[in-house]
């Protein structure tokens, strides 16, 4: 909401104001180290010793098992006789198994091992004989891509460190940064059999002369819609893809006398939905398109000049002769009682007063 609004109303996106007061970046590139021929490590041999777990194994059973054998034959208790005898079958058994399969365990372990280490042996080979094709390889695309990249980015940045403060350097940041702000996603053509406010063709013929004055740098939009809005007319500053929303405020409708464009209104939902597209917002009044058309022109080219210089301080205040306070909803109702309106509105448009009525500034 703006304190004492008076026409024109000039809303500028609070983004504008960011990009002003932001320096250019300037990261230095890290120098790319250079390839490096690869060391492979050969895989270690397998040794014998791999079998010798699964031995002791078998050798711990065949001693617990004579052990318990040696224990019950030793005892006078005649229940254990059987156990002695099933204990000492088993430890006789577990004896010739050890023994025999000495050769076998180690073999087995060996095997296993063995297998293992031909399967990194393989591997290490292939690496072998690839490796002086991928150094080869890396090292070409390091001298023929990787490093002079690194000496252009190397070059900007340090060209960069002697421009950082430059006038032109910091202009020619601010209007890529302004460029990246613009925002065309939302508008879109729609059909010009609209009804267009009282107001507002009048305008347009004075306005197209804010195109000539800046070489048609600038373009004058008319039949487009932003969003759900439809906005009276809008401003293309081609350098910076800036848009301006300009629009023309009555205080009633010629027909019922309904107030709009008062303080407080849902204009304040709309100037909102520009801003955050980052479209600059100029609001006149009616009776000064028609008294000052002049004078709105010249504000309209005032503005664009301040934010191609990029200088935001832009104010009402050098056009004291022409400034409207916003009315209130109340003063509204008054203005319509007393038909303020047909004083200053030309009398081929307050013919076509009598019939106005509300149009939606909206898609629904």
């Amino acid at each position: 909401m703006i304190e004492n609004p008076s026409f024109p109303i000039l809303l500028i996106p609070s983004k504008f104001q960011q990009i002003l007061n932001e320096k250019p970046k300037l990261i230095r590139p890290i120098e790319p180290q250079k390839p490096q021929k690869e060391i492979i490590h050969s895989p270690t041999p397998p040794k014998k010793q791999y079998g010798v777990i699964e031995f002791i194994k078998i050798l711990f059973l065949t001693i617990v098992c004579i052990s318990i054998t040696l224990l019950l034959s030793y005892s006078n208790i005649k229940g254990f006789y059987p156990l002695v005898a099933i204990f000492g079958i088993c430890s006789i058994g577990l004896s010739i198994a050890t023994i025999i399969n000495i050769p076998s365990i180690f073999k087995n372990g060996y095997n296993k091992t063995q297998l293992e280490y031909q399967q990194e042996l393989l591997k290490y080979n292939s690496e072998l004989k690839e490796s002086p094709n991928k150094y080869e390889k890396s090292l070409q695309k390091y001298n023929s891509e990787t490093y002079p990249n690194y000496n252009k980015e190397k070059e900007e940045y340090l060209n960069g460190l002697k421009l950082i403060d430059n006038i032109d350097f910091i202009y020619n940041f601010r209007i890529n940064r302004f460029k990246e702000l613009g925002n065309t996603e939302y508008i879109k053509t729609y059909d010009n059999t609209i009804s267009k406010g009282l107001s507002e063709e009048y305008f347009l013929d004075k306005l197209m002369i804010v195109e000539k004055y800046f070489n048609y740098e600038v373009a004058v939009l008319i039949n487009k819609s932003v969003g759900y809005y439809i906005p009276d007319y809008l401003i293309n500053i081609k350098k910076l893809n800036i848009y301006i929303d300009i629009e023309i405020d009555e205080p009633y409708i010629g027909q019922t006398g309904k107030p709009i464009h008062y303080i407080d209104s849902l204009d304040d939902l709309r100037n909102n939905f520009f801003l955050n597209q980052n479209f600059i917002v100029i609001r006149f009044a009616e009776i000064q398109i028609i008294k000052s058309t002049n004078e709105c022109i010249s504000f309209v080219t005032d503005v664009i000049k301040k934010i191609i210089e990029f200088d935001l301080n832009i104010s009402n205040n050098l056009y004291n002769g022409i400034i409207i306070k916003q009315w209130t909803k109340d003063e509204a109702y008054q203005l319509a009682y007393e038909k303020y309106r047909n004083r200053y509105l030309p009398l081929f448009m307050q013919e076509k007063l009598k019939n106005e009525t509300e149009m939606s500034d909206k898609f629904e």
